[in-house]
């Protein structure tokens, strides 16, 4: 009797720890049953499709939250991160673009969003797979490698599509950053040769370029930084002025090389960089606009010395960025002011990957996707099936 009662009790805390694969693939079974019947025009306006996805996105996230041990097991991403990312490939799709936010590289946002699509796809293809095979789905649901693979990749697109797919600006900012490193990397071969080597000084590098980007136009950046450096940030509202106060947003009246209103600064509503944030901001305008003037009219603009120097770093082996640089007083002037911009720069730097290492991580590992990959065609997984 204790045998058959042991025996008995352990089938059940079998079948219960099963029971979450079987709940999802039921739910996957339906979806793909109202997927066969409707088109996709009558989907999106189907009351019954979007609950049953709902249901699936949620059933996905129980099972996550026992089974994948490899990550943190999240059941908290929902499916409005999904709904995100389709809405944005159909923009990207149809060409159109949001006036307020335009996306500068389109390409980058279809890649994220496309790997939010495609992880979702993957594990209905795994559940459907599966569903076949449910008796020999290990008990203790962690042990099961093809199960772990899938929910690992879906947790992991799905938490980059909720920070940086499903927020617009967060978005709009990397789309800014990427087409501005593949320029850097095109300006300075050095650069390029990092990323492809995946040498550890690119990780040296890329919060430099990140931070320059910043300085150099903050309104385009300026949401990607503030998850980074959330304390170097405050939202306040002030009337336009002459010169930036604390707590204003800033943006440039001219452009180079036409610098010389660079101290005029507008304030607006929303989130606006902090005292000290605001203090390199000018000091880089001001060194900017030297810079110009000393570059030769042939020669490389000041963002690409400055690009350049930020790529140099403190290695004594690389070129010298101010090698096209006229000599002279005004040459003197612009490094002196350009190395002193750099060991500010630096520091900021440190901050930026140690504040929250864990969030600069899976930033930087955005830019580096986004910058080595155009975007392209979807590939699906084809490895064979496992459970």
């Amino acid at each position: 009797n204790f045998e058959k009662a042991y025996i008995t009790e352990l089938m059940k805390v079998q079948q219960r720890a099963r029971g979450l694969v079987a709940q999802a693939v039921e739910c996957e079974q339906r979806l793909s049953a109202l997927e066969a019947r409707h088109s996709e025009e009558e989907l999106s306006e189907l009351p019954a499709y979007q609950v049953e996805k709902r249901a699936l996105v949620q059933s996905i996230g129980k099972l996550n939250s026992v089974a994948n041990i490899q990550r943190k097991g999240r059941d908290d991403l929902t499916v409005g991160i999904l709904d995100a990312a389709c809405e944005l490939l159909e923009a990207c799709e149809s060409g159109q673009r949001n006036a307020a936010a335009p996306l500068v590289q389109p390409g980058a946002a279809r890649l994220l969003a496309e790997q939010v699509v495609e992880s979702f796809e993957e594990l209905r293809d795994y559940l459907d797979e599966v569903s076949n095979h449910l008796d020999l789905l290990h008990p203790h649901l962690c042990q099961n490698e093809g199960l772990v693979a899938q929910l690992v990749r879906w947790e992991e697109t799905w938490e980059i599509g909720a920070r940086y797919v499903h927020n617009e600006d967060v978005l709009g900012a990397v789309c800014y950053l990427v087409p501005q490193l593949r320029n850097a990397q095109r300006a300075v071969p050095a650069l390029a040769a990092m990323a492809e080597d995946c040498d550890a000084e690119l990780f040296l590098v890329l919060p430099r370029i990140v931070l320059l980007c910043l300085l150099a136009d903050p309104a385009k950046a300026i949401e990607l930084i503030r998850r980074l450096l959330p304390h170097r940030f405050v939202n306040r509202s002030l009337t336009g002025r002459r010169s930036a106060q604390p707590g204003g947003r800033m943006a440039r009246s001219s452009s180079n090389p036409d610098l010389a209103a660079a101290g005029e600064a507008r304030t607006e509503m929303g989130p606006c960089m902090g005292p000290e944030l605001q203090a390199v901001t000018e000091k880089f305008w001001r060194t900017e606009l030297v810079l110009s003037k000393a570059v030769a009219a042939e020669g490389p603009s000041a963002w690409e010395v400055l690009i350049r120097r930020a790529v140099s770093g403190t290695s004594q082996g690389t070129s010298d960025p101010y090698a096209d640089l006229a000599a002279g007083p005004q040459k003197d002037k612009a490094v002196a002011l350009v190395e002193e911009l750099m060991h500010e720069l630096e520091a900021w730097s440190m901050e930026l990957q140690r504040h929250s290492a864990e969030d600069w991580n899976e930033c930087i590992n955005v830019l580096v996707q986004c910058t080595s990959s155009g975007g392209g065609e979807k590939s699906r997984s084809s490895s064979e099936f496992s459970l």
